[in-house]
């Protein structure tokens, strides 16, 4: 399950069952699958009045999820879509690609074209903050991290102060903290945006995170042991 919110709405993807979204939060959900095929989606983020979905390709909804079609113009065919942020005009997209590499796309109108940077691991994780952007990586070969752009990603640079051997699944930002989500050692944070890193030892043990939530002063992480605040 991943979410977005505008305005009243929140938006869920699904693995199987397409888009729902709820404008009571949470209490009723309606299915929004109109223009969707397949119904697979793994990510989903909200720019302008626009909502993108990510799965096999990119989809966009430019009426609050009524209908959908797709802005796959320079994505890799085979690309499988696993994360999406955006800030301002500019959108990113993670994935996995074939021979176990992923890329980071990125578009500047809407997502009618896309361009692509090739990382070495999957990119189960994006976030931005100011003027700098995040991945958090799964690696099939070697151990994933964290890359770090400051030119809206043209150039990547891994991040290994504090983060060396973690494959990382989930972000989030709280103020001036980062924080990311582990595949089996619970969360870090980061205080310099992104360079170096620590582990949280308060409170949360050492466990596989599937996602990070941030709102206001509260950070909550789905994780293999249930729900940690």
């Amino acid at each position: 399950l991943f979410r977005s919110v505008y305005g009243n709405y929140i938006f869920a993807a699904t693995g199987g069952q397409g888009i729902y979204y709820s404008t009571n939060n949470g209490i009723n959900w309606v299915q929004s699958n109109y223009g969707l095929i397949p119904l697979y989606f793994n990510a989903l983020t909200v720019s302008g009045t626009n909502l993108y979905a990510g799965g096999s390709g990119i989809s966009i909804s430019t009426n609050l999820g009524l209908s959908w079609s797709t802005v796959n113009n320079g994505i890799a065919s085979n690309a499988i879509i696993l994360s999406l942020t955006s800030k301002d005009n500019d959108i990113f997209a993670g994935s996995s690609d074939v021979n176990s590499y992923g890329s980071v796309y990125h578009s500047t109108n809407n997502g009618s074209s896309w361009s692509s940077k090739v990382l070495n691991s999957y990119v189960t994780a994006l976030a931005v903050k100011e003027n700098i952007v995040l991945t958090g990586s799964v690696g099939s070969y070697d151990y994933g991290g964290i890359y770090r752009s400051t030119d809206n990603g043209t150039t990547w640079y891994k991040m290994t102060g504090g983060l060396l051997n973690v494959n990382v699944t989930s972000l989030a930002i709280s103020e001036n903290n980062i924080f990311a989500g582990s595949q089996w050692n619970g969360v870090y944070f980061s205080t310099d945006d992104g360079i170096h890193w620590t582990h949280s030892e308060g409170g949360i043990p050492s466990v596989a995170v599937y996602s990070l939530s941030a709102f206001e002063n509260y950070i909550s992480a789905s994780t293999s042991q249930g729900i940690f605040v």
